[in-house]
């Protein structure tokens, strides 16, 4: 093999040991990254696990939950093409319950990336029926038409929060167009869902950028 020859393939070899090193970072990167994210949820859970609803953190259990969650959001955002989770056995009817509507819209948010969302308890709850460090959520169970005062009022809740969080509604009628004006001058998601919990759906310009 003469020279010339000999440094094509020793170029060649070259690049090619390059491309593998690579290959090999990145699935590593990949791995640890999705290691993490798995360890951090599996935080996230134990700790609310052992709070019941969240109320209930020592100094040192709110500060992991902060940390593992902004990590999370981080690394998995609002995932618009995650599925409608599935419904239990006594939930397979022509329509929820008001409180498993609830329960079913958190399942919905945790898992589009909103991993700490809950149902709030049935009282004292400040007409907030879902949330999580990062959305304040309202759930309209019923067929009719979502008025602007609902709207406000969680405008409100939301401008008084001193967690700087996300406002959602959720409502299984339709919204009127005063109820679209409030959502869209406060900066509330609106989201639609069909009477048996499934096909959840955006319903304005927020509630779609949540799910980009």
């Amino acid at each position: 093999m003469d020279v010339a020859s000999l440094s094509w393939v020793l170029g060649l070899l070259g690049v090619a040991g390059f491309l593998v090193v690579a290959v090999v970072a990145i699935r590593s990167a990949t791995g640890a990254k999705t290691a993490s994210a798995s360890t951090d949820r599996a935080r996230v859970a134990a700790i609310l696990s052992r709070s019941g609803d969240g109320d209930h953190l020592s100094d040192e259990e709110a500060a992991q939950l902060r940390q593992s969650l902004e990590r999370i959001r981080s690394s998995e955002p609002w995932q618009p093409n995650a599925p409608t989770p599935a419904l239990t056995s006594s939930q397979h009817r022509t329509s929820l319950t008001p409180r498993e509507a609830e329960e079913h819209i958190a399942a919905w948010m945790r898992q589009h990336g909103v991993h700490d969302a809950i149902a709030t308890r049935l009282t004292n709850d400040g007409g907030i029926d879902v949330r999580s460090s990062t959305v304040l959520a309202q759930v309209k169970h019923y067929i009719g038409t979502v008025g602007p005062a609902p709207v406000r009022e969680l405008v409100g809740v939301i401008q008084m929060d001193a967690g700087n969080r996300t406002g959602a509604f959720f409502t299984s009628g339709t919204y009127s167009s005063g109820a679209v004006a409030a959502a869209a001058a406060g900066g509330i998601a609106l989201f639609r869902y069909d009477l048996d919990g499934s096909d959840v759906r955006a319903a304005n310009a927020q509630a779609h950028a949540l799910l980009r």
